[in-house]
């Protein structure tokens, strides 16, 4: 059962098939298809929704496998000066919590962890009184994850197309049960359309200020920015899909450029921003390739300082964590990235090569040396 990495396909062999009891007769589920070839046998393709028939019956990772998962990508992260993550689990989210927590016991999580809930946890946590934010320095509880629309080829658009992975009635009913128990919402959109829907929901459930995200925001254009700002919503966003038209063309329906990756729109509306990787969509988790993305965009470019606020005092906004982090100030977590010089004297061109010589958390050196 093989992931196209993006998280919105997967491919599945003749036995995953028979486990899940998917044949030429089942139906596809709501927000998602099941592939076939020309005489209507399933050829594998499982898209959206559909990847869960088979996810349901594949056999979980066992506690070991996930905290050598987590390690391995702790290392990677480290090596990219990053010092917090939001992880978006949709199954295993209680075996990935203890791997967690024990870790960071031990002494061996260097990182600090807002952990995302999928939406089908949402009553559980509410009947608990758990809310955004809750947990320790080191680990937290994120926001609620939904999907709104699908992947770059399944967007929803307001013009028509796409795939809704969660529909406005459905949304609507999630956001307000989020809001009325202090849950943030963080919502997958990629579409206009999408985008739309998650402002009609946060607008219906009264949630005006409870930072509800719209994750990726790529098609906004701009009575959807003016409605983000007035409702005070995040945008969380990954810059380097500005690039996408050019190295990967016709994988996002056709629109408007600037309202394509608007964040210098975004910006001036007074939306407010933070900028992440989604890794494993994007390979390398470099900041600095996407500061310079967004940077060097000729149409909706923001300043460095801008780029860098983004995925510094943007992201600890995001997560509630303003207070203690995101800023270099007295009082502060001492998260930190040390470079043997400074980054913003070389050439742009050297941005995406560039690694810190040491990262401190908390103060404590947790990777490279000084």
């Amino acid at each position: 059962f093989i992931d196209e990495r993006g998280g919105h396909s997967r491919v599945a062999n003749s036995a995953a098939l028979r486990a899940a009891g998917i044949t030429a007769s089942t139906p596809d589920p709501a927000g998602g298809r099941i592939g076939h070839d020309a005489d209507g046998t399933p050829n594998g393709l499982l898209q959206e929704a559909a990847m869960r028939m088979v996810a349901d019956v594949q056999p979980l990772p066992d506690r070991t496998r996930r905290s050598q998962a987590i390690l391995l990508a702790q290392k990677l992260l480290l090596s990219r000066g990053i010092t917090t993550v939001g992880a978006a689990v949709n199954r295993g989210f209680a075996d990935d919590l203890f791997c967690y927590e024990r870790l960071a016991m031990d002494a061996e999580l260097h990182l600090r962890v807002n952990e995302f809930l999928s939406w089908e946890l949402l009553e559980a946590a509410s009947s608990l009184g758990v809310q955004a934010g809750f947990g320790g320095e080191v680990v937290r509880a994120g926001p609620i994850k939904v999907f709104i629309d699908g992947g770059a080829e399944r967007v929803v658009m307001r013009s028509g197309g796409g795939m809704w992975r969660t529909p406005p009635h459905e949304l609507n009913a999630v956001v307000k049960r989020a809001s009325d128990a202090g849950l943030q919402v963080a919502a997958h959109a990629i579409g206009d359309g999408a985008i739309e829907a998650m402002c009609d929901a946060v607008e219906a459930a009264g949630a005006r200020g409870m930072r509800h995200r719209v994750e990726h925001c790529t098609i906004c254009p701009p009575d959807l920015r003016r409605r983000l700002a007035g409702l005070r919503m995040v945008a969380v966003m990954q810059p380097l899909a500005v690039r996408a038209p050019r190295v990967a063309p016709g994988v996002f329906p056709e629109v408007a450029r600037e309202d394509f990756a608007p964040h210098r729109a975004l910006v001036r509306a007074g939306v407010r921003i933070a900028f992440s990787s989604d890794l494993p969509v994007t390979p390398d988790p470099n900041p600095w390739a996407g500061i310079r993305a967004a940077v060097e965009d000729e149409i909706n470019g923001i300043s460095v300082l801008d780029a860098l606020r983004a995925y510094t005092e943007g992201g600890a906004y995001a997560s509630f964590e303003e207070a203690v982090k995101g800023t270099l100030e007295r009082g502060m977590l001492a998260d930190l990235q040390v470079y043997a010089a400074d980054p913003l004297a070389g050439s742009q061109s050297d941005w995406d090569g560039l690694r810190p010589q040491a990262v401190l958390l908390g103060g404590v050196l947790v990777s490279g040396s000084l």
